[in-house]
C-alpha cells in the first residue's frame, strides 16, 4: 500500500518516466530520418474590365483578316488563285460570349497545377560525438532513477515497519497503563471507603490518590504516544488510514 501512495516514491517514478523517454529519443539519434511531401495547386486569374479582352479579340480578328488580304493580293498579283474566305473573317458575337463566360469563372474555376511528389532520407553519420554523449548523459540519468526508486522503497519498507512496531508497542503499553488506571481508581475507592468508616488513616488515603493520579497520568501520556506513533505510521505509509 505504501509504495503506490507515498508522494516520494510516485514522484521518483515519474522522474524514471521522463528518463526512460529521454533515453529512447537519445537511442533514435542513431536512426535515420525520412520525409517525404506532396503538392497540388491550381491557378484560375480574372480581368476586371472585360470589355480590353473584348477589344483584343476584335483587333486580333482585323489584323488576321487584313493579312489574309495582304496574301489574296500577292497570289492574285502572282497569277494564283486568290482567297475568297477573307471577308469572313471577324470576331463574332459567339466568341465574344464564350470570353465573357471564360472570365466569369473566377474564383470556382482552377487551373490545376501537375501534382508534386518529393520523398527523402537524412543520416547523420558524424556529429562530433555529439549523440554519444547524448546517450550516455540519458543511460547514467536512466540508471539514477532506478537507484533512487530501489533505496527509497527500502527505506520506506523500513520507515513503515519501524513506525508499525512503535504503533504496537505504544498500544501494548496502552492497554497497560489502562488497567493501572483502573486498578489505581479501585483502590482510591476501597481506600475512601475505608478511610469513611475509620480503617484507613489520612495518610493512606492521600497515598491512594497520589497513586490513582499518577497512574491516570501515564494513561493519558501513552493516550497521546499512541496517537503520535498512528500519525508517524500515516506518514509513512502516505494516506491516512482510519
Amino acid at each position: 500500500m505504501a509504495q503506490k501512495t507515498n508522494a516520494s516514491l510516485l514522484s521518483l517514478r515519474q522522474r524514471q518516466v521522463v528518463a526512460d523517454q529521454s533515453f529512447r529519443a537519445a537511442q533514435g539519434g542513431y536512426l535515420p530520418t525520412f520525409f517525404a511531401s506532396a503538392g497540388l495547386g491550381g491557378s484560375q486569374q480574372k480581368y476586371t474590365d472585360v470589355n480590353y479582352l473584348l477589344s483584343q479579340g476584335t483587333a486580333q480578328a482585323a489584323s488576321a483578316k487584313a493579312s489574309c488580304f495582304t496574301q489574296d493580293s500577292l497570289r492574285r498579283g502572282a497569277g494564283m488563285t486568290g482567297i475568297s474566305s477573307c471577308g469572313a473573317i471577324s470576331f463574332s458575337a459567339a466568341q465574344a460570349d464564350a470570353v465573357r463566360a471564360s472570365n466569369s469563372q473566377w474564383p470556382f474555376s482552377f487551373n490545376s497545377n501537375p501534382l508534386t511528389l518529393s520523398f527523402g532520407v537524412s543520416l547523420n553519420l558524424f556529429d562530433g560525438f555529439n549523440r554519444e554523449r547524448t546517450l550516455q548523459s540519458a543511460a547514467a540519468d536512466q540508471s539514477d532513477a532506478r537507484y533512487n526508486i530501489r533505496a527509497q522503497e527500502l527505506k520506506l519498507t523500513a520507515d513503515v515497519s519501524q513506525a508499525f512496531s512503535t504503533l504496537s508497542a505504544d498500544f501494548r503499553v496502552l492497554k497497560l497503563q489502562d488497567q493501572n488506571s483502573t486498578a489505581a481508581r479501585q483502590a482510591l475507592q476501597l481506600a475512601q471507603e475505608r478511610y469513611r468508616v475509620g480503617l484507613n488513616s489520612l495518610v493512606d488515603l492521600q497515598q491512594a490518590r497520589a497513586d490513582f493520579d499518577r497512574a491516570e497520568t501515564d494513561r493519558i501520556n501513552s493516550i497521546f504516544e499512541y496517537h503520535r506513533a498512528f500519525a508517524a505510521l500515516e506518514s509513512a505509509v502516505g494516506r491516512p488510514l482510519r
